[in-house]
C-alpha cells in the first residue's frame, strides 16, 4: 500500500481508538465492542458477518440487535460508514483514481461505490476530490 493509504488507514484507528475510550465510559457488551473492533480491521476486505459472529460467540440476530442498540446502525451500515471515511480520506490525500479506491476498498465496481458514496456523503467522489482541492 501507498504511504497515503497507509496513512489513511491509521487515521481510522486513531478515531477508533478515540471512539473505545467512549465505549469504557458506557456499559456495551464485550462482544458487540469485540465484534465492532473486528468489523474495524475490516475496511479493506469483504465482512463475513457469520465468521465475525462465530469469532465472538454469538448469532447473527444478537450481534445486529446489539449494534443497532448501541451503536444506532447495522454492522452492516456501520462498514459502509468506514468505507467511506476512508475513501473520504484516500480521495483528498492520493492521487488514487475513482476505480482504484473502490477496489482498495472491496466494493463489487466503482459505479456502485460512486452511488453509494454520493448517497452518504452529497456528492459524487470525483467532486468531492475536486471541491476538496479547492
Amino acid at each position: 500500500y501507498s504511504f497515503c493509504h497507509r496513512t489513511a488507514i491509521a487515521i481510522h484507528k486513531l478515531i477508533d481508538a478515540i471512539s473505545n475510550d467512549t465505549e469504557k465510559s458506557t456499559f456495551i457488551p464485550q462482544y458487540i465492542v469485540e465484534a465492532k473492533n473486528i468489523i474495524d480491521k475490516s475496511a479493506e476486505k469483504k465482512l463475513n458477518l457469520e465468521a465475525v459472529c462465530k469469532q465472538v460467540g454469538i448469532s447473527k440476530s444478537q450481534l445486529i440487535k446489539g449494534f443497532k442498540k448501541y451503536y444506532k446502525k447495522t454492522p452492516y451500515n456501520y462498514l459502509v460508514d468506514i468505507k467511506i471515511q476512508t475513501a473520504k480520506i484516500l480521495l483528498v490525500n492520493t492521487n488514487s483514481t475513482v476505480k482504484e479506491i473502490a477496489y482498495s476498498l472491496k466494493f463489487p465496481d466503482e459505479y456502485y461505490f460512486s452511488n453509494l458514496f454520493k448517497k452518504k456523503v452529497g456528492v459524487s467522489p470525483s467532486r468531492y476530490n475536486i471541491s476538496s482541492k479547492e
